[in-house]
């Protein structure tokens, strides 16, 4: 029987669509999206080995510097134990997406790109309504990844990616409810960042508009209506969570020291400004430690910075309040930093790795004048700056495949004109 080469790559884009609409959901089922992909990628490959072997020859270099990544973490894995595997196992999708999109192992044009935006964006909207089950009162009592089945600062980030998607599609559309359509699901999109306290998000959403905005000024290209109503949406929404929450307060309590006890109402706060200080000074004396800073120190770094965390709460006037748990204070926290953490793993070679593949990405999409691209790969350098995106696989999965696909076909990606 004769396979249809054109039937399996269909099925291959479907998969892919299946494997971005269950980014927000379940790990299980995104994983085994990923496995069918993979599989189907590999008949596909097989089919016509030497066509692609072209496609691999053109793309090396591209191809080289993103797999390098992964191959720093498998070299690694060598001199780690059990729990090395575990983390190899994850960033698994840091090979998968860029081997396949080298290999030319699947074509997207703008129409299909389109398309896998707008199920990402769909699949999104499905994971607020089931946060938002329960009522607002539900989410407001319990913003947790137990209850939302998505953490916080990667809900934030998918959201935020969602709204400037929106506007972006809100310019080219021509329809009057068409835009409506669409600048109400941003504004929902944004209502919700509020309720989650998607603080960071909000922040990295600005500072990529700010630099998109000067991007767009040294290329002289005119700024539109709309890209200045989401500026105000975005700051109203900020101006809204500082009043809300009396964050000057909370703000001025710290850079003055005063002992801020843990409590149930409050650990937001503490989480988000408070125990990074403690961690990222942990994690670099980690790093400064025998020379780290040089090979790295591997996977096993967590009873290290536990006991330092134990040691320096105090010092920024930290305390539990009674009825919470001390041993929370040895969760075993990651450095929060995604440039830190791998720097602490994998040592120089694998820093200067992650370095060069998001430089590559933004000179991609600078030449290629790619807003998309661009919004993508600044909010992810932004985000990575307080959060180990590429720990988790809600993280990994989402960059590896949006950046694989806008950078493999930035020349033909639908920019703004």
């Amino acid at each position: 029987m004769k396979i249809d080469k054109r039937q399996i790559e269909n099925l291959q884009y479907k998969l892919l669509c299946a494997v971005v609409i269950t980014l927000p959901f379940e790990i299980l089922v995104n994983s085994a999206c990923l496995i069918l992909f993979s599989v189907v990628t590999v008949v596909k490959i097989l089919l016509d080995p030497s066509k692609h072997l072209d496609s691999i020859k053109a793309n090396s270099r591209l191809t080289t510097i993103l797999i390098s990544h992964f191959l720093i973490y498998l070299i690694v894995f060598l001199f780690t134990g059990l729990h090395g595997g575990y983390i190899l196992e994850k960033k698994v999708s840091l090979l998968l997406f860029p081997l396949v999109f080298g290999l030319g192992g699947l074509t997207l044009d703008s129409k299909r790109k389109n398309i896998l935006l707008l199920c990402f964006i769909g699949s999104v909207l499905l994971a607020v309504l089931f946060a938002l089950r329960g009522g607002v009162s539900s989410l407001l009592m319990n913003i947790s990844e137990e209850y939302m089945r998505i953490q916080r600062p990667y809900f934030g980030l998918y959201l935020m990616f969602c709204v400037l998607i929106l506007f972006y599609y809100f310019s080219r559309v021509k329809v009057i409810y068409v835009k409506i359509g669409v600048a109400i699901v941003a504004i929902f999109f944004l209502y919700f960042s509020y309720l989650i306290l998607a603080k960071m998000a909000f922040v990295a959403c600005g500072l990529t508009l700010v630099l998109c905005f000067c991007f767009f000024w040294l290329r002289k290209i005119k700024l539109k209506w709309y890209s200045a109503s989401l500026s105000v949406l975005i700051i109203g929404s900020v101006a809204l969570i500082f009043l809300q929450f009396d964050v000057i307060s909370l703000l001025n309590t710290i850079v003055s020291l005063k002992p801020i006890e843990m409590t149930s109402g409050n650990w937001m706060y503490f989480l988000s400004v408070n125990a990074r200080s403690v961690i990222w000074q942990c994690s670099w004396d980690l790093l400064t430690e025998n020379h780290n800073w040089i090979f790295g120190y591997g996977f096993n770094y967590l009873d290290v910075l536990n006991s330092c965390y134990l040691q320096t709460w105090d010092k920024y006037g930290i305390s539990t309040a009674k009825g919470m748990d001390p041993n929370w204070f040895t969760a075993g926290f990651n450095p929060h930093n995604q440039f830190l953490q791998t720097w602490l793993e994998t040592g120089l070679i694998g820093f200067l790795s992650l370095i060069l593949i998001v430089l590559v990405s933004l000179r991609s999409a600078i030449r290629n004048r790619d807003y998309m691209f661009f919004t993508f790969i600044v909010m992810f350098i932004i985000s990575c700056t307080t959060e180990s995106l590429l720990e988790r696989q809600k993280g990994i999965v989402f960059f590896a495949v949006f950046n694989s696909i806008f950078l493999f076909n930035s020349k033909r990606h639908l920019g703004l004109k």
